[in-house]
């Protein structure tokens, strides 16, 4: 059995077929199958590619037209996979050209890291005669597991093309969804279950011809209204907490919230595919958990560019007083104005997420760097709601999740302290303020609660001792050196 299966699909390729499967025969890496899967192809594709059936590698299967000009791609793409029987499914369409050593490239990252689930790579834009039109298809960009989903929905990053995946993608998320963008469908929806890799190096060449699906002027408007229904119907399935994971991680929720909505709702604004309609919707929510000047700026905006003029102007205007002047408020106000009065402009601008005052981007930006210490910050926010809620066991769970990926952490070890003490559990009582003790000796709460488990275990001058030997380095905390006083005067002992 083959370790990747490769499909090839094609339609009337004549003109290609040849140098894809070359491309593909000729690869570093030889443990490979090649379906060749036709679909109905009416010119000479056929019998070019019967040319290469004496090497075993390749098997070719014809089929009466099922694609139906791109509208039943899914049905093609779901037939090859179902051919397949290597572990690995790399596809490989038949007028584009793979790099001599793309399949070694693609295999070796799996075998360094076996929680990867799909590979994918820039590619190089190519033309009829095979001439480079582009050195690079896709724009600079980097992603987190936590940032790719938002990101897709933006721009679709994984061009089908340079794609290798597991078969047991198919087994966890299913096959290609009908559709024209039945690929782009597919990643959206594995986005949150599958663990994408990315090559900055280009390993496919893809052609651009008159015949290609996309380009084909009949598919133009439906792939557009089909890109952007697809887009609306996985917006309903991931809910904000899914695009924005580290939304989790913030101490002030309503905040956090509001930047995402209104975050995202730019995303689908500036995306590939504005979707202005599904924008109003998100800035509005942005509003409703904490009011700000950049979502009532930008929800005008959004209501203009879905033709309610007069409306978007009246969120402009009560953004004008509500926040005060703006430079770029009061230019959206002009551009507005003058398409009431006939004078198109595309002259808007968008407000973002202030980066120093947003909890939520300093977050995301931290995950980026410190992705361990921002799940910590996380788990313990949450441990401490849990436990001011009085939900002692479930919040003791958290703080344990906090220790293990943080057995250092100095304040869940405090709050455990004084969980356990409250419980009367005195010898976790104890192991966790001493060790609370041990990691941060200068912590005003940490020595307060040590000396109050001291006390209440009947050694008080132990207390008063830790008290007085803080006070030396703190003189200014006069709410201990009064209990100090208390202790010395007998009135506690």
């Amino acid at each position: 059995m083959p370790l990747i299966s490769v499909i090839m699909l094609t339609y009337n390729h004549e003109k290609y077929i040849s140098e894809a499967i070359e491309s593909i025969l000729n690869q570093s890496f030889k443990d490979f199958e090649l379906i060749v899967l036709d679909d109905g192809s009416t010119d000479n594709t056929g019998n070019i590619i019967k040319k290469y059936l004496s090497d075993s590698r390749v098997k070719y299967i014809y089929q009466e037209n099922i694609g139906n000009k791109g509208f039943g791609i899914d049905k093609v793409i779901n037939k090859a996979i179902e051919l397949t029987n290597g572990k690995f499914i790399c596809f490989a369409p038949g007028d584009d050209v793979s790099i001599p050593n793309r399949l070694e490239l693609q295999i070796n990252k799996f075998r360094l890291d076996p929680s990867i689930d799909i590979v994918f790579s820039d590619m190089w834009i190519i033309d009829e005669k095979s001439q480079v039109i582009a050195q690079k298809y896709l724009p600079e960009f980097s992603f987190t597991s936590n940032s790719f989903l938002r990101l897709l929905f933006k721009i679709n990053l994984v061009t089908a093309p340079t794609v290798m995946m597991k078969r047991k993608c198919i087994e966890k998320v299913g096959l290609f969804e009908q559709g024209l963008v039945s690929d782009y469908h597919y990643w959206l929806k594995s986005a949150k279950v599958l663990n994408f890799k990315f090559i900055k190096t280009p390993l496919v060449k893809y052609r651009i011809h008159q015949k290609s699906l996309s380009r084909a002027p009949e598919n133009r408007d439906f792939l557009v209204s089909e890109t952007i229904r697809i887009l609306k119907l996985m917006r309903k399935y991931y809910t904000i907490y899914d695009l924005y994971p580290e939304i989790r991680y913030c101490k002030d929720k309503n905040r956090a919230l509001s930047d995402a909505y209104l975050d995202f709702g730019n995303i689908l604004l500036t995306g590939n595919f504005p979707i202005p309609d599904l924008a109003i919707k998100e800035f509005t929510k942005s509003l409703k958990h904490h009011p700000n000047l950049a979502a009532l700026n930008n929800l005008g905006i959004a209501m203009i560019l879905d033709g309610k003029i007069k409306g978007g102007i009246t969120f402009l205007n009560k953004a004008l007083k509500q926040f005060g002047s703006n430079d770029k408020l009061l230019s959206n106000l002009n551009s507005a104005t003058q398409m009431l009065d006939g004078i198109l402009s595309s002259q808007f601008h968008l407000l973002t997420i202030n980066s120093k005052e947003s909890e939520l981007k300093k977050t995301i930006d931290l995950y980026e760097q410190n992705p361990q210490h921002i799940e910590k910050k996380g788990y313990y926010y949450q441990a401490e709601a849990l436990y001011n809620n009085g939900q002692e066991t479930k919040a003791i769970k958290l703080f344990e999740k906090t220790l293990e990926l943080d057995p250092n952490f100095a304040l869940a070890h405090n709050d455990l302290a004084c969980i356990y003490w409250q419980k009367r559990n005195i010898k976790k009582a104890l192991h966790h303020i001493t060790k609370a003790m041990e990691l941060a000796p200068d912590n005003r709460d940490i020595i307060w609660n040590f000396g109050q488990i001291l006390r209440g275990l009947g050694y008080a001058k132990n207390a008063c001792k830790v008290y007085k030997d803080y006070l030396e380095r703190h003189p200014g905390e006069n709410e201990i050196r009064q209990v100090v006083e208390d202790l010395e005067k007998g009135q506690i002992f």
